[in-house]
């Protein structure tokens, strides 16, 4: 499907359009990425994570959460 930001007065918002939670998933972490970093974004590394939330919205929350943090330490 697709994500797009939205105008926001002090960060920033975007709308994402998922069929499926894993495709919710991987467009948020697009999403992340494509308003952190200019030019195309490839991975450079793998890495299997494990995150628990008490719901939904909480474990997309800790999933982009650590997402930011790797991408953090491997710059």
């Amino acid at each position: 499907m697709s994500f797009e930001e939205l105008d926001h007065t002090a960060d920033v918002r975007i709308r994402i359009s998922a069929e499926s939670y894993e495709e919710l998933f991987t467009l948020a972490a697009d999403a992340l990425f494509s308003i952190l970093y200019s030019g195309e974004c490839r991975p450079v590394f793998e890495k299997k994570i494990q995150i628990l939330a008490e719901n939904q919205e909480d474990l997309l929350w800790e999933f982009l959460s650590e997402l930011l943090y790797l991408s953090l330490i491997h710059i």
